[in-house]
């Protein structure tokens, strides 16, 4: 079990708040927290990560303080068995890829993971180079797969794939659920993005104004009306015709496009580029705004 029951002050564009977060999250799964900028998601991540300590309070993991207020436990980050995917990479800029990945190892590349790693994340053919020949996207995918390698317990992930193509962005959130399964991970996701919220987590915890305000499964913070339907997906809208027509919605689902037949009222609600969630029972679609 991770417990965790803290509150720092912290600054934002709109003024100092104080963020305040008192939750049990269950090993294995994976957990998001999702809100607006600026609401103490990502200084969330850098607590447990010991990179920032609360002004009071407590973290555990499986039993194991990392961090007390009261009785002054503060465990090194180098310490706590985790793995941190932050915005802003974290790769060494004098060591090639593979020797990046080599590095963090625990053991070293006895077990030829390192190659492993980068093939996974489609990398392999830019293991000699150095970070600063990378673009964004590929820094990213180098960073998690640096991460992976140190086998940690327990995975951070600070919107891990925002600098990706859709089509790379769903390749490697499969990989992401496929690892964490193999490996036994408790991973805690910050995303900006509803449907990589959607796919990748178990739970969800949404954070106002620093504080959580609600928690359950996706489907029942974000969809609480599409009742027991048949079929469920989500996409963004990329295109709208005259309600009168057959079909009028064209969305990306993943990197698909799909026809949706709408009525008229749902179709005024709508803009291109809108979240939508669509649902259906016997051939009776519904459609409701994210």
């Amino acid at each position: 079990m991770i417990v965790v029951d803290i509150r720092k002050r912290l600054e934002s564009a709109e003024g100092p708040f104080e963020l305040v977060v008192k939750c049990q999250l269950t090993p294995g799964r994976i957990i998001s927290f999702f809100g607006k900028s600026g609401v103490g998601k990502t200084s969330l991540l850098r607590m447990l990560a010991g990179l920032m300590n609360p002004d009071e309070g407590r973290i555990s993991v499986n039993g194991k303080l990392w961090f007390h207020s009261e009785k002054d436990i503060n465990i090194r980050p180098q310490d706590r068995r985790l793995g941190f995917v932050m915005q802003n990479g974290g790769l060494f800029p004098h060591l090639t890829l593979e020797e990046n990945i080599v590095f963090a190892q625990p053991y070293g590349n006895k077990d030829g993971k390192a190659e492993q790693l980068l093939e996974d994340v489609g990398l392999s053919m830019l293991r000699d180079e150095k970070p600063h020949r990378l673009s964004g996207g590929q820094t990213q995918l180098a960073v998690l797969a640096q991460t992976l390698a140190r086998k940690p317990e327990v995975l951070l992930l600070d919107e891990p794939l925002s600098a990706l193509d859709a089509t790379m962005r769903h390749q490697m959130q499969t990989y992401i659920l496929k690892t964490h399964n193999k490996e036994l991970l408790s991973t805690i996701l910050v995303s900006h993005d509803v449907r990589e919220v959607i796919k990748l987590a178990d739970e969800v915890f949404l954070i106002e104004q620093g504080k959580v305000i609600n928690h359950g499964s996706p489907k029942d913070l974000f969809f609480p009306n599409l009742g027991k339907d048949i079929y469920q997906m989500t996409g963004e809208v990329i295109e709208i015709a005259p309600y009168d027509q057959p079909n009028a919605l064209l969305v990306l689902v993943g990197d698909k496009l799909v026809k949706v037949t709408s009525t008229e009222s749902e179709v005024q609600k709508l803009s291109i580029g809108d979240l939508i969630a669509m649902s259906h029972q016997a051939y009776q679609p519904k459609i409701f705004k994210i």
